[in-house]
């Protein structure tokens, strides 16, 4: 999932601080196995977007590698975010958990998609529903 690489990535440079990209798919792959896709295909888009939203700054060494660093808008959107990125880190059940936000992720894609396409009293039900939900996991 693209939102949770990215949240990954801004993650590793908030522990670690600035680093090449290859350094934080390295970092990635090594700490987080094959809980989410580290290679270059999803991690360069993803600091490319990060950069663009003002997440990170890129700057190029001595050797002409980019070097990433968290910005302060980044760094303050990891720290609103960090327990929940530590206990997909920590979980033994992390690949599970991801999997439920994945499904999550689709189900809001799915319903801002749709939205103006259900009947009233669909959208009734949607809302109860997610009422149940939110009831359920919020112990």
């Amino acid at each position: 999932m693209k939102g949770l690489i990215k949240l990954f990535i801004l993650y590793t440079l908030h522990r670690r601080g600035p680093m090449h990209g290859y350094a934080i798919i390295k970092t990635l792959k090594t700490e987080l196995g094959d809980t989410v896709s580290a290679g270059p295909g999803s991690v360069y888009p993803a600091l490319r977007t990060l950069a663009n939203d003002g997440l990170v700054t890129v700057s190029t060494d001595y050797m002409g590698r980019k070097i990433y660093r968290l910005t302060k808008i980044g760094e303050k959107m990891i720290r609103s975010r960090i327990k929940l990125i530590e206990s997909l880190v920590k979980s033994r059940d992390s690949s599970e958990l991801v999997d439920v936000i994945r499904l999550f992720h689709q189900i809001i894609i799915d319903l801002v998609k749709n939205w103006n396409t259900y009947s009233e009293n669909e959208k009734s039900k949607l809302i109860e529903e997610l009422y149940k939900l939110k009831r359920l996991v919020s112990r």
